[in-house]
């Protein structure tokens, strides 16, 4: 193996588990790769470190700190990375096979305090190194299955399993953190009212109430808050649900009351007389040639996303999607003419089309209904008569249809046409509302999907998303 000393140097550190944040592992880590540096005359040139990051096959958590120190490692001038350990650098064979294609390509060193210097440049110092990586992946994923097993046992025993705090309890598990449990069942009793999600998350941020983790709640956190076993004192052992140790925020028919409201689909249809749960469900379409199917909802790697109804064509993310509508949106209704904007979308004639042929729409469903149960006429009169009125009711359940298009913004800009701040307005009103002004006010298209990789002017940390490619354009 080259034994050259000297030199720049990049330390690389990472601890799996670091609950309280302290840091100390990676610190005592650095310290000795420090000592490292200097006793082979190395010059430190940056340190980078993943703290409470496991680097094993069982964890989805992205590493930026490996990340960036691989990017400053291809700018040519660094003579070795230094580690504690083989285990901190990787416990994944995959991502060993890269640093032996790194060490090819740029010559990097990989030496560690502990584990020896590893030999990448002949075949026998490569077949060690992967040998050992190989046995570090196994025993890492060996340690998985053992917490696994014990997290299972101690939630089938109503225990609590660790991990972050949960919200609406202290960081034991067990304690209610009682202002967080009285936002919690004051968000029960509004959703049983009728309150949507976004609605609640957007109070919850406002008041500076945050997540456990200091973020901005979303509908689907705040949903999983409400939803999950805990909170109503149970946990969620295999098996089934099991009564846990600590006490309950929601009791079980509030909590069970809750959790039929947010399963309930219709939250979740596309339909313009449901009650959707997405703001551009039903409303942006696919910007693919022959496509312009409209948008459902949908998950990537759990994360919400929209995606084309039809093939799948298109894809955005969810919350940051919403987020841009709404801030277009927002800034067009604080413009001087705003009013103006405004009154060109209200159609009264439209509404009281719309209030007719709904009527039309329910005399017809009603008279089908009483002809099923006609006995005076025979079975073909019966037959005939109901073909001719479920025809009329198609027709006029068309244009009942095409009547809520164009009078689907009347309510909800009735709401801020008049307002001194509409686009405060927009903001404060529910979703259903939102959701007629968007569709009244823009039309949004989702254009073929972007170059996989950064965007441009994408900066470490930031989420892979071109608002060039959601397209809103005025009605």
């Amino acid at each position: 193996m080259t034994t050259t000393t000297g030199g720049l140097a990049l330390i690389y550190s990472r601890i799996s588990s670091d609950p309280e944040g302290r840091a100390v592992g990676v610190e005592r880590q650095e310290a000795d790769c420090k000592a490292l540096a200097e006793k082979h005359g190395y010059t430190v040139a940056g340190i980078y470190r993943d703290n409470d990051v496991s680097a094993s096959t069982k964890s989805t958590k992205k590493r930026p700190g490996f990340t960036q120190m691989v990017e400053r490692i291809h700018q040519g001038d660094v003579a070795a990375v230094l580690a504690y350990s083989n285990s901190r650098l990787t416990r994944r064979v995959r991502e060993y096979l890269d640093i032996i294609d790194l060490h090819r390509e740029t010559g990097v060193l990989f030496r560690t305090v502990v584990s020896g210097d590893a030999d990448l440049t002949t075949a026998d110092g490569r077949g060690v190194a992967l040998t050992l990586a190989t046995w570090d992946q196994a025993e890492a994923e060996r340690t998985s299955e053992r917490v696994t097993r014990a997290k299972a046992d101690m939630m089938s025993r109503g225990m609590y399993s660790g991990g972050p705090r949960p919200f609406g309890y202290e960081s034991d598990g067990v304690t209610i953190r009682e202002a967080e449990a009285e936002l919690i069942r004051s968000a029960a009793e509004k959703v049983l009212d009728g309150s949507g999600l976004y609605t609640l998350a957007r109070e919850w941020n406002e008041s500076g109430n945050l997540t456990p983790r200091g973020n901005q709640w979303r509908n689907e956190s705040l949903r999983k808050v409400l939803m999950r076993p805990r909170t109503a004192g149970l946990t969620n052992a295999p098996g089934g649900h099991v009564e846990a140790v600590w006490p309950a925020i929601l009791d079980m028919d509030r909590w069970e009351a809750v959790r039929a409201i947010l399963l309930d689909p219709s939250r979740r249809s596309n339909q313009l007389g449901g009650e959707a749960q997405w703001l551009l469900t039903g409303i942006a379409v696919c910007g693919l040639d022959g496509c312009g199917a409209t948008v459902r909802h949908g998950r990537t790697k759990s994360i919400p996303h929209y995606r084309c109804s039809n093939r799948s064509c298109t894809s955005r993310r969810q919350d940051l999607t919403d987020d841009l509508v709404r801030a277009v949106i927002v800034k067009r209704l604080r413009e001087p003419d705003a009013s103006d904007l405004l009154a060109r979308h209200l159609d009264p004639a439209a509404a009281k089309e719309a209030r007719s042929l709904r009527r039309t729409v329910t005399e017809l469903e009603t008279r089908l209904e009483a002809l099923a149960t006609n006995t005076d006429l025979s079975e073909k009169m019966l037959a005939k008569r109901a073909a001719v009125l479920e025809g009329e009711l198609e027709q006029a359940q068309t244009r009942l249809d095409a009547a809520n298009v164009a009078t689907m913004a009347a309510g909800p800009l009735n709401a801020l046409a008049g307002h001194r701040d509409p686009g405060q307005a927009f903001l404060d009103a529910d979703l259903k509302t939102q959701r007629g002004v968007v569709r009244t006010l823009v039309t949004i298209t989702f254009l073929p999907n972007a170059p996989k990789g950064r965007p441009k002017g994408w900066t470490p940390g930031s989420p892979y998303f071109d608002p060039e490619t959601v397209r809103i354009v005025w009605n």
